[in-house]
């Protein structure tokens, strides 16, 4: 059952202007950054994991919707599975770096910065889902 604001006890003065104020469309401090090429390249790599992939018995293949970070791995840069690192690495977001750690810091920069965005879900305060991607977010 879904509850009024008066059974709830709630005054409207308690719940946030649902209109535009001054206060609630200032934009976000991200918005305006400037994201380098290789990162953008990487998420669109990202989405092609998502897609279906058509047959040509047109079945579709699932798409993933989770993604391994490959930052739990004390050797990333080796691992013979996709990971959103070698991902990356294929697509030049570590240039210039040269340490595996280094690496994994740009690495998760990447994906709080996509996360922020809303395009995947990284949850890198939770050690436990630290490890994964969540691709698709809708």
């Amino acid at each position: 059952r879904i509850m009024t604001l008066t059974e709830a006890k709630i005054s409207s003065d308690e719940l946030p202007p649902l209109l535009p104020t001054e206060e609630n469309t200032a934009p976000l401090p991200y918005i305006d950054d400037k994201i380098p090429i290789s990162w953008i390249n990487f998420y669109d790599e990202l989405r092609k994991i998502i897609e279906p992939q058509d047959y040509e018995d047109g079945n579709y293949d699932d798409p993933y919707l989770f993604l391994p970070t490959g930052l739990a791995s004390k050797t990333p840069d080796q691992d013979s599975d996709v990971t959103a690192f070698s991902i990356a690495r294929d697509f030049k977001v570590f240039e210039g770096l040269t340490t595996i750690e280094d690496q994994k810091s740009r690495l998760e920069v990447v994906l709080k910065a996509l996360n922020e965005l809303g395009l995947v879900i990284y949850f890198n305060h939770i050690e436990s889902l630290k490890s994964y991607l969540i691709l698709d977010p809708q």
